[in-house]
């Protein structure tokens, strides 16, 4: 019975938490984000979404459990941008306030909605985004969402190939905003994107022993000497 009772507290205390960080982001409880989007959603747009050849911002289902039938993006944006983003995805849309905007779909099942916050960190802006419309999802991918390079994120880090293993704040950065986006580029896109920004041939060097690649060829040659 006690046991019952500690796990019925923890469940309670996990929810109520839950619902303090959506308020805090998005200005509304679970239960309110519940009744905004309650229209089911489209599975064969769904499927395309998770298809679509680039994977940034990478898109999930909100939450499994919930309730909210929502799609669910957490990306970084550059400063910069923020307006082009707003402008891009709210086409159609009428705002409601500072974190939600609607489109009326005319019918029973339900309306369209945008709920979206903003956060400055790491030299740039935060976006944590939930929309039951996949055609915003696409316009998020024709908007060249990308974040800031490491370098600005992190300007006080003046000898990147003195890093190591990354730890702290940059491993944070870099696992949940960076890596994504620069694992989604072709050759030709990182080019362009290094050139853009200025990349030093140190910061080009060390992206790169962090990236997918040089792991693949780390792992590789451990499974060779293991194999020998």
């Amino acid at each position: 019975m006690l046991k019952k009772l500690r796990d019925m507290l923890t469940h309670r205390r996990i929810a109520e938490e839950r619902n303090r960080a959506l308020r805090a982001r998005f200005g509304r409880s679970l239960e309110e984000l519940k009744g905004l989007f309650s229209r089911p959603l489209d599975m064969v747009p769904i499927s395309a979404t998770e298809k679509r050849p680039s994977r940034y911002p990478e898109i999930s289902s909100l939450l499994p459990g919930t309730g909210i039938n929502a799609f669910y993006a957490h990306f970084q944006l550059e400063s910069n941008k923020v307006h082009e983003l707003i402008e891009g995805i709210k086409n159609g849309f009428d705002k409601v306030d500072e974190h939600l905007y609607i489109r009326r779909s005319g019918n029973e099942a339900g309306d369209f909605f945008i709920s979206i916050a903003f956060s400055n960190e790491f030299s740039g802006s935060i976006v944590s985004m939930m929309t039951n419309d996949t055609s915003v999802l696409d316009r998020i991918v024709v908007a060249n969402s990308s974040p800031p390079p490491p370098w600005v994120a992190f300007p006080e880090i003046s000898e990147p190939l003195k890093l190591g293993f990354l730890q702290g704040d940059i491993e944070y950065w870099w696992d949940n905003y960076w890596s994504s986006f620069w694992e989604s580029l072709t050759a030709e896109e990182r080019e362009a994107y290094l050139g853009r920004h200025g990349a030093t041939e140190e910061w080009k060097r060390c992206i790169w022993l962090h990236g997918r690649e040089a792991r693949e060829l780390l792992e590789s040659a451990l499974s060779e000497k293991d194999q020998g």
